[in-house]
Protein backbone atom coordinates (compact mmCIF):
# COMPACT_ATOMS: atom_id res chain seq x y z
CA UNK A 1 0.00 0.00 0.00
CA UNK A 2 2.76 2.47 0.74
CA UNK A 3 4.45 1.35 -2.35
CA UNK A 4 1.81 2.11 -4.23
CA UNK A 5 0.85 5.66 -2.48
CA UNK A 6 4.87 6.49 -2.95
CA UNK A 7 4.46 5.74 -6.74
CA UNK A 8 1.57 7.58 -7.12
CA UNK A 9 2.86 10.39 -5.90
CA UNK A 10 6.18 10.22 -7.51
CA UNK A 11 4.28 9.66 -11.08
CA UNK A 12 2.71 13.42 -10.15
CA UNK A 13 5.43 14.81 -9.65
CA UNK A 14 6.99 13.41 -13.20
CA UNK A 15 3.69 14.54 -15.02
CA UNK A 16 2.68 10.69 -15.60
CA UNK A 17 -0.48 11.58 -17.85
CA UNK A 18 -2.07 8.56 -16.43
CA UNK A 19 -1.55 9.47 -12.88
CA UNK A 20 -2.67 12.97 -13.03
CA UNK A 21 -5.43 12.18 -15.63
CA UNK A 22 -7.28 9.60 -12.52
CA UNK A 23 -6.25 12.75 -9.93
CA UNK A 24 -7.96 15.02 -12.08
CA UNK A 25 -10.70 12.80 -12.41
CA UNK A 26 -10.91 12.36 -8.63
CA UNK A 27 -10.60 16.18 -8.04
CA UNK A 28 -13.60 17.13 -10.22
CA UNK A 29 -15.83 14.14 -9.04
CA UNK A 30 -15.13 14.94 -5.65
CA UNK A 31 -15.52 18.09 -5.06
CA UNK A 32 -19.24 18.18 -7.22
CA UNK A 33 -19.80 14.53 -5.39
CA UNK A 34 -19.98 16.41 -1.83
CA UNK A 35 -23.87 18.11 -2.98
CA UNK A 36 -25.00 14.89 -5.22
CA UNK A 37 -26.43 13.35 -2.25
CA UNK A 38 -28.16 16.22 -0.69
CA UNK A 39 -28.51 18.70 -3.52
CA UNK A 40 -32.41 18.26 -4.68
CA UNK A 41 -33.04 18.21 -0.82
CA UNK A 42 -31.21 21.87 -0.07
CA UNK A 43 -33.47 23.02 -3.35
CA UNK A 44 -36.41 22.11 -1.88
CA UNK A 45 -35.47 23.21 1.36
CA UNK A 46 -35.32 26.71 0.00
CA UNK A 47 -39.28 26.38 -0.89
CA UNK A 48 -39.07 25.13 -4.68
CA UNK A 49 -41.47 21.92 -5.58
CA UNK A 50 -40.74 19.25 -7.83
CA UNK A 51 -41.35 21.10 -11.05
CA UNK A 52 -38.86 24.19 -10.13
CA UNK A 53 -36.13 22.04 -8.82
CA UNK A 54 -36.15 20.81 -12.98
CA UNK A 55 -36.83 24.40 -14.14
CA UNK A 56 -33.61 24.77 -12.10
CA UNK A 57 -31.53 22.05 -13.66
CA UNK A 58 -33.09 23.01 -16.98
CA UNK A 59 -30.43 26.37 -16.95
CA UNK A 60 -27.77 24.26 -16.27
CA UNK A 61 -28.62 21.88 -19.42
CA UNK A 62 -29.75 24.98 -21.77
CA UNK A 63 -26.49 26.62 -20.77
CA UNK A 64 -24.74 23.49 -21.84
CA UNK A 65 -26.28 23.18 -25.13
CA UNK A 66 -25.17 26.80 -25.45
CA UNK A 67 -20.81 26.67 -24.43
CA UNK A 68 -20.37 23.27 -25.01
CA UNK A 69 -19.20 23.43 -28.57
CA UNK A 70 -17.53 26.74 -28.28
CA UNK A 71 -15.76 25.94 -25.40
CA UNK A 72 -15.07 21.88 -27.04
CA UNK A 73 -13.49 24.13 -30.78
CA UNK A 74 -11.05 26.15 -27.51
CA UNK A 75 -10.13 23.34 -26.25
CA UNK A 76 -8.96 22.19 -29.79
CA UNK A 77 -7.60 25.36 -30.64
CA UNK A 78 -6.21 26.75 -27.79
CA UNK A 79 -5.25 23.84 -25.64
CA UNK A 80 -6.50 21.23 -23.32
CA UNK A 81 -4.60 22.58 -20.20
CA UNK A 82 -6.66 25.77 -20.71
CA UNK A 83 -9.89 24.82 -21.02
CA UNK A 84 -9.02 22.60 -17.53
CA UNK A 85 -8.26 25.47 -15.75
CA UNK A 86 -11.07 27.11 -16.54
CA UNK A 87 -13.25 24.81 -15.68
CA UNK A 88 -12.12 24.27 -11.90
CA UNK A 89 -11.80 28.27 -11.93
CA UNK A 90 -15.77 28.30 -12.66
CA UNK A 91 -16.70 25.32 -10.16
CA UNK A 92 -15.27 27.11 -7.78
CA UNK A 93 -16.96 30.28 -8.05
CA UNK A 94 -20.25 28.26 -8.87
CA UNK A 95 -19.51 26.49 -6.15
CA UNK A 96 -19.65 29.56 -3.66
CA UNK A 97 -22.36 30.78 -5.15
CA UNK A 98 -24.69 27.85 -3.91
CA UNK A 99 -23.54 28.43 -0.21
CA UNK A 100 -24.38 32.02 -0.30
CA UNK A 101 -27.36 31.57 -2.52
CA UNK A 102 -30.77 32.68 -1.03
CA UNK A 103 -33.05 32.72 -3.65
CA UNK A 104 -33.89 31.47 -7.38
CA UNK A 105 -31.84 33.82 -9.31
CA UNK A 106 -29.06 33.27 -7.36
CA UNK A 107 -29.50 29.22 -8.56
CA UNK A 108 -29.54 30.15 -11.53
CA UNK A 109 -26.24 32.06 -11.77
CA UNK A 110 -24.59 28.57 -10.01
CA UNK A 111 -25.61 26.63 -12.81
CA UNK A 112 -24.80 29.15 -15.25
CA UNK A 113 -21.23 28.35 -13.64
CA UNK A 114 -21.64 25.11 -13.39
CA UNK A 115 -22.31 24.42 -16.88
CA UNK A 116 -19.58 26.59 -17.70
CA UNK A 117 -17.31 24.53 -15.51
CA UNK A 118 -18.43 21.33 -17.17
CA UNK A 119 -18.14 22.32 -20.58
CA UNK A 120 -14.98 23.52 -20.40
CA UNK A 121 -14.00 19.97 -18.63
CA UNK A 122 -15.67 17.74 -21.12
CA UNK A 123 -13.66 16.54 -24.01
CA UNK A 124 -10.35 18.79 -23.03
CA UNK A 125 -9.32 16.43 -20.19
CA UNK A 126 -10.30 12.92 -22.23
CA UNK A 127 -8.72 14.69 -25.80
CA UNK A 128 -6.02 15.66 -23.41
CA UNK A 129 -5.22 12.26 -21.95
CA UNK A 130 -5.91 10.56 -25.32
CA UNK A 131 -3.36 12.82 -27.16
CA UNK A 132 -0.75 12.25 -24.71
CA UNK A 133 -0.83 8.93 -24.30
CA UNK A 134 -0.54 8.46 -28.18
CA UNK A 135 2.42 10.88 -28.50
CA UNK A 136 4.13 8.99 -25.88
CA UNK A 137 3.67 5.99 -28.24
CA UNK A 138 1.49 3.86 -26.07
CA UNK A 139 0.25 0.89 -27.19
CA UNK A 140 -2.28 -0.23 -24.54
CA UNK A 141 -6.33 0.26 -25.06
CA UNK A 142 -7.33 3.59 -23.83
CA UNK A 143 -10.70 1.51 -23.15
CA UNK A 144 -9.07 0.43 -19.47
CA UNK A 145 -8.01 3.83 -18.81
CA UNK A 146 -11.37 5.36 -19.37
CA UNK A 147 -12.78 2.34 -17.36
CA UNK A 148 -9.73 2.68 -14.18
CA UNK A 149 -11.02 6.95 -14.75
CA UNK A 150 -14.66 5.63 -14.44
CA UNK A 151 -14.19 3.61 -11.38
CA UNK A 152 -11.98 6.18 -9.60
CA UNK A 153 -14.33 9.35 -10.32
CA UNK A 154 -17.90 6.40 -8.42
CA UNK A 155 -14.93 5.76 -5.78
CA UNK A 156 -14.40 9.93 -5.65
CA UNK A 157 -18.35 10.71 -5.59
CA UNK A 158 -19.32 7.69 -3.36
CA UNK A 159 -16.57 9.16 -0.78
CA UNK A 160 -18.17 12.34 -0.65
CA UNK A 161 -21.59 11.93 -1.28
CA UNK A 162 -20.85 9.98 1.90
CA UNK A 163 -18.92 12.54 3.72
CA UNK A 164 -21.70 15.71 2.58
CA UNK A 165 -24.69 13.76 3.67
CA UNK A 166 -23.37 14.01 6.97
CA UNK A 167 -21.84 17.37 6.62
CA UNK A 168 -25.51 18.63 5.10
CA UNK A 169 -27.33 16.98 8.64
CA UNK A 170 -25.96 19.84 10.03
CA UNK A 171 -26.72 22.74 7.21
CA UNK A 172 -27.47 21.98 3.53
CA UNK A 173 -25.49 24.64 2.32
CA UNK A 174 -22.02 23.53 3.68
CA UNK A 175 -21.34 20.67 1.29
CA UNK A 176 -21.09 23.38 -1.29
CA UNK A 177 -18.07 25.29 0.74
CA UNK A 178 -16.47 22.12 1.62
CA UNK A 179 -16.53 21.41 -2.36
CA UNK A 180 -15.26 24.25 -3.45
CA UNK A 181 -11.86 23.83 -1.68
CA UNK A 182 -11.51 20.86 -3.20
CA UNK A 183 -11.92 22.35 -6.73
CA UNK A 184 -9.10 25.01 -5.35
CA UNK A 185 -7.04 21.74 -4.59
CA UNK A 186 -7.78 20.65 -8.47
CA UNK A 187 -6.77 23.94 -9.80
CA UNK A 188 -3.58 23.78 -8.09
CA UNK A 189 -2.86 20.27 -9.70
CA UNK A 190 -3.92 21.63 -12.85
CA UNK A 191 -1.42 24.07 -13.46
CA UNK A 192 1.44 22.44 -11.96
CA UNK A 193 1.24 19.60 -13.43
CA UNK A 194 -0.22 19.23 -16.94
CA UNK A 195 1.76 19.06 -19.46
CA UNK A 196 0.77 19.79 -22.93
CA UNK A 197 2.80 20.95 -26.05
CA UNK A 198 2.99 24.47 -26.13
CA UNK A 199 0.58 25.37 -29.52
CA UNK A 200 2.09 27.97 -31.52
CA UNK A 201 -0.74 30.09 -32.84
CA UNK A 202 -0.65 32.85 -34.77
CA UNK A 203 -1.72 36.48 -33.56
CA UNK A 204 -4.79 37.12 -34.04
CA UNK A 205 -7.70 39.86 -33.23
CA UNK A 206 -10.80 38.96 -31.12
CA UNK A 207 -12.97 38.33 -34.10
CA UNK A 208 -10.45 36.23 -35.90
CA UNK A 209 -9.95 34.14 -32.77
CA UNK A 210 -14.15 33.13 -32.70
CA UNK A 211 -13.42 32.80 -36.70
CA UNK A 212 -10.98 29.97 -36.08
CA UNK A 213 -12.94 28.28 -33.35
CA UNK A 214 -16.08 28.72 -35.20
CA UNK A 215 -14.03 26.62 -38.11
CA UNK A 216 -12.69 24.08 -36.21
CA UNK A 217 -16.40 23.77 -34.73
CA UNK A 218 -17.59 23.62 -37.91
CA UNK A 219 -15.20 20.97 -39.60
CA UNK A 220 -15.52 18.70 -36.09
CA UNK A 221 -19.32 18.65 -35.87
CA UNK A 222 -19.32 17.85 -40.09
CA UNK A 223 -17.17 15.00 -39.90
CA UNK A 224 -18.89 13.62 -36.90
CA UNK A 225 -22.52 14.29 -38.89
CA UNK A 226 -21.14 12.32 -41.68
CA UNK A 227 -19.74 9.28 -40.23
CA UNK A 228 -22.92 7.10 -38.94
CA UNK A 229 -21.43 5.26 -35.72
CA UNK A 230 -20.69 8.34 -34.15
CA UNK A 231 -23.90 9.91 -35.64
CA UNK A 232 -26.09 6.88 -33.97
CA UNK A 233 -23.96 6.98 -30.52
CA UNK A 234 -24.60 10.62 -30.53
CA UNK A 235 -28.57 9.84 -30.88
CA UNK A 236 -27.99 7.28 -28.37
CA UNK A 237 -26.83 9.75 -25.87
CA UNK A 238 -29.65 12.39 -26.63
CA UNK A 239 -31.85 9.30 -25.65
CA UNK A 240 -30.30 7.90 -22.58
CA UNK A 241 -30.01 11.50 -20.71
CA UNK A 242 -33.42 12.80 -21.66
CA UNK A 243 -34.58 9.19 -20.02
CA UNK A 244 -31.79 9.60 -16.82
CA UNK A 245 -33.55 13.20 -15.76
CA UNK A 246 -36.28 11.64 -13.62
CA UNK A 247 -33.70 9.30 -12.05
CA UNK A 248 -31.28 11.50 -11.62
CA UNK A 249 -32.90 14.07 -9.78
CA UNK A 250 -36.10 12.70 -7.85
CA UNK A 251 -34.17 9.00 -6.45
CA UNK A 252 -33.12 11.59 -2.68
CA UNK A 253 -37.06 12.98 -2.05
CA UNK A 254 -38.56 9.28 -3.13
CA UNK A 255 -35.98 7.47 -1.30
CA UNK A 256 -35.86 9.96 1.39
CA UNK A 257 -39.68 9.83 1.97
CA UNK A 258 -39.99 5.99 1.71
CA UNK A 259 -36.96 6.11 4.66
CA UNK A 260 -38.90 8.24 6.83
CA UNK A 261 -37.06 11.56 6.40
CA UNK A 262 -33.43 10.62 7.33
CA UNK A 263 -31.09 12.78 5.60
CA UNK A 264 -27.80 11.19 6.44
CA UNK A 265 -29.23 7.76 5.29
CA UNK A 266 -29.07 9.45 1.87
CA UNK A 267 -25.13 9.11 2.35
CA UNK A 268 -25.51 5.76 2.71
CA UNK A 269 -27.64 5.41 -0.16
CA UNK A 270 -25.44 7.42 -2.40
CA UNK A 271 -22.67 5.21 -1.52
CA UNK A 272 -24.42 2.14 -2.50
CA UNK A 273 -25.28 3.61 -5.96
CA UNK A 274 -21.64 4.87 -6.57
CA UNK A 275 -20.49 1.18 -5.53
CA UNK A 276 -22.53 -0.10 -7.97
CA UNK A 277 -21.31 2.07 -11.10
CA UNK A 278 -18.39 0.82 -10.06
CA UNK A 279 -19.02 -2.35 -10.77
CA UNK A 280 -20.71 -1.86 -13.83
CA UNK A 281 -17.32 -0.04 -14.73
CA UNK A 282 -15.33 -3.11 -13.76
CA UNK A 283 -17.51 -5.34 -15.88
CA UNK A 284 -16.93 -3.21 -18.80
CA UNK A 285 -13.00 -4.19 -18.48
CA UNK A 286 -14.13 -7.56 -17.51
CA UNK A 287 -15.63 -7.63 -21.08
CA UNK A 288 -13.22 -6.00 -23.24
CA UNK A 289 -10.61 -8.46 -22.12
CA UNK A 290 -12.84 -11.15 -23.05
CA UNK A 291 -13.01 -9.56 -26.38
CA UNK A 292 -16.80 -8.51 -26.25
CA UNK A 293 -17.47 -6.30 -28.95
CA UNK A 294 -18.62 -2.63 -27.86
CA UNK A 295 -22.02 -2.78 -29.37
CA UNK A 296 -23.34 -5.62 -27.33
CA UNK A 297 -21.94 -4.55 -23.94
CA UNK A 298 -23.94 -1.63 -24.59
CA UNK A 299 -27.29 -3.59 -25.18
CA UNK A 300 -26.23 -5.59 -22.20
CA UNK A 301 -25.97 -2.02 -20.63
CA UNK A 302 -29.65 -0.77 -22.09
CA UNK A 303 -31.21 -3.61 -20.31
CA UNK A 304 -29.18 -3.30 -16.75
CA UNK A 305 -30.60 0.44 -17.11
CA UNK A 306 -34.03 0.00 -18.38
CA UNK A 307 -35.64 -3.48 -16.35
CA UNK A 308 -34.57 -2.79 -13.07
CA UNK A 309 -36.33 1.10 -13.29
CA UNK A 310 -39.83 -0.73 -13.81
CA UNK A 311 -39.55 -2.34 -10.49
CA UNK A 312 -38.29 0.62 -8.77
CA UNK A 313 -41.32 2.33 -10.36
CA UNK A 314 -43.80 0.30 -8.96
CA UNK A 315 -42.86 -0.83 -5.70
CA UNK A 316 -43.34 1.64 -2.31
CA UNK A 317 -41.20 -0.76 -0.11
CA UNK A 318 -37.96 1.04 0.65
CA UNK A 319 -35.40 -1.94 0.62
CA UNK A 320 -37.02 -3.00 -2.90
CA UNK A 321 -36.54 0.47 -4.49
CA UNK A 322 -33.34 0.74 -3.25
CA UNK A 323 -32.02 -2.79 -4.60
CA UNK A 324 -33.82 -2.18 -8.16
CA UNK A 325 -32.43 1.18 -8.28
CA UNK A 326 -28.54 -0.25 -7.61
CA UNK A 327 -28.84 -2.70 -10.71
CA UNK A 328 -29.62 0.27 -12.50
CA UNK A 329 -26.65 2.23 -11.75
CA UNK A 330 -24.44 -1.22 -12.46
CA UNK A 331 -25.74 -0.04 -15.94
CA UNK A 332 -24.95 3.13 -15.93
CA UNK A 333 -21.30 2.51 -14.21
CA UNK A 334 -21.29 0.51 -18.01
CA UNK A 335 -22.12 3.03 -19.91
CA UNK A 336 -19.79 6.08 -19.95
CA UNK A 337 -16.76 4.16 -20.41
CA UNK A 338 -17.79 1.99 -23.12
CA UNK A 339 -19.63 4.87 -25.01
CA UNK A 340 -16.30 6.99 -24.75
CA UNK A 341 -14.27 4.16 -25.94
CA UNK A 342 -16.75 3.49 -28.79
CA UNK A 343 -16.94 7.61 -29.63
CA UNK A 344 -13.00 7.39 -29.61
CA UNK A 345 -12.30 4.72 -31.48
CA UNK A 346 -13.91 6.29 -34.52
CA UNK A 347 -12.70 10.32 -33.99
CA UNK A 348 -9.82 11.81 -35.56
CA UNK A 349 -7.02 13.33 -32.71
CA UNK A 350 -7.33 17.20 -34.62
CA UNK A 351 -11.07 16.73 -33.79
CA UNK A 352 -11.40 14.85 -30.98
CA UNK A 353 -12.51 17.46 -28.34
CA UNK A 354 -15.14 19.10 -30.92
CA UNK A 355 -16.26 15.85 -31.41
CA UNK A 356 -16.84 14.92 -27.75
CA UNK A 357 -18.02 18.16 -26.99
CA UNK A 358 -20.57 17.24 -29.80
CA UNK A 359 -21.63 14.50 -28.44
CA UNK A 360 -22.18 15.96 -24.55
CA UNK A 361 -24.31 18.77 -26.18
CA UNK A 362 -26.71 16.57 -27.44
CA UNK A 363 -26.98 14.70 -24.52
CA UNK A 364 -27.62 18.15 -22.60
CA UNK A 365 -30.75 18.66 -25.33
CA UNK A 366 -31.59 15.24 -24.08
CA UNK A 367 -31.73 15.93 -20.19
CA UNK A 368 -33.41 19.45 -21.36
CA UNK A 369 -36.32 17.96 -22.47
CA UNK A 370 -36.54 15.51 -19.72
CA UNK A 371 -36.15 18.05 -17.19
CA UNK A 372 -39.09 19.78 -18.65
CA UNK A 373 -41.33 16.68 -19.76
CA UNK A 374 -40.26 14.78 -16.25
CA UNK A 375 -41.08 17.94 -14.21
CA UNK A 376 -44.01 18.67 -15.40
CA UNK A 377 -45.01 14.80 -15.61
CA UNK A 378 -43.99 14.13 -11.75
CA UNK A 379 -45.90 17.45 -10.06
CA UNK A 380 -49.14 16.47 -12.42
CA UNK A 381 -48.60 12.93 -11.45
CA UNK A 382 -46.10 10.98 -9.38
CA UNK A 383 -42.24 10.63 -9.26
CA UNK A 384 -43.56 6.22 -10.30
CA UNK A 385 -45.04 7.13 -13.00
CA UNK A 386 -42.21 9.33 -14.45
CA UNK A 387 -39.91 6.30 -13.45
CA UNK A 388 -41.90 4.06 -15.27
CA UNK A 389 -42.01 5.47 -18.61
CA UNK A 390 -38.45 6.30 -18.01
CA UNK A 391 -37.84 2.68 -18.23
CA UNK A 392 -39.76 2.53 -21.28
CA UNK A 393 -37.50 4.77 -23.09
CA UNK A 394 -34.31 2.74 -22.22
CA UNK A 395 -35.15 0.19 -23.42
CA UNK A 396 -34.94 1.84 -27.17
CA UNK A 397 -31.58 1.99 -26.73
CA UNK A 398 -31.49 -1.59 -28.15
CA UNK A 399 -32.58 -0.96 -31.44
CA UNK A 400 -30.13 2.30 -31.65
CA UNK A 401 -27.05 0.19 -30.38
CA UNK A 402 -28.05 -1.91 -32.64
CA UNK A 403 -28.31 0.30 -35.33
CA UNK A 404 -24.39 1.34 -34.71
CA UNK A 405 -23.40 -2.03 -34.88
CA UNK A 406 -24.88 -2.27 -38.39
CA UNK A 407 -23.04 1.13 -39.49
CA UNK A 408 -19.77 -0.25 -37.91
CA UNK A 409 -20.22 -3.57 -40.26
CA UNK A 410 -21.10 -1.50 -43.08
CA UNK A 411 -17.98 0.67 -42.60
CA UNK A 412 -15.27 -2.06 -42.17
CA UNK A 413 -16.32 -3.42 -45.22
CA UNK A 414 -16.06 -0.47 -47.22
Amino acid sequence: MENGVANFSNNIRTKDTRSVYYLITFLFDFAAGLTLATYVLFLLSKGLDLFQVMLINLVFMVANFIFEIPTGAYADYFGRKKSIILSFIFLIVALLVYFESRNIAMFILAEILAALHFTFASGALDAWMVDSMEKKGYVGKVDYIFSHASIIGKLATLLAGLIGAYIGSINLALPFGVGAVVAFAGLLVSIFYIHEDDRVRQALSFSSSFSHIGQVAKDSINFGIRHKVILWLVASSLLAQLAFQPLNMYWSPRMNELAGNQIWLMGWVWAGMCLFMMLGGFLVKVLLKKEKTYSWILIATALFLSLPIFLSSISNIFSIVFISFLTYEIGRGMLTPAHKSYLNKHIIGEKRATVLSFDSMIGKLGAAIGLVVFGWVAKNTNIQTAWFISGMLLLFLIPIYLKVRHNEIELSHS
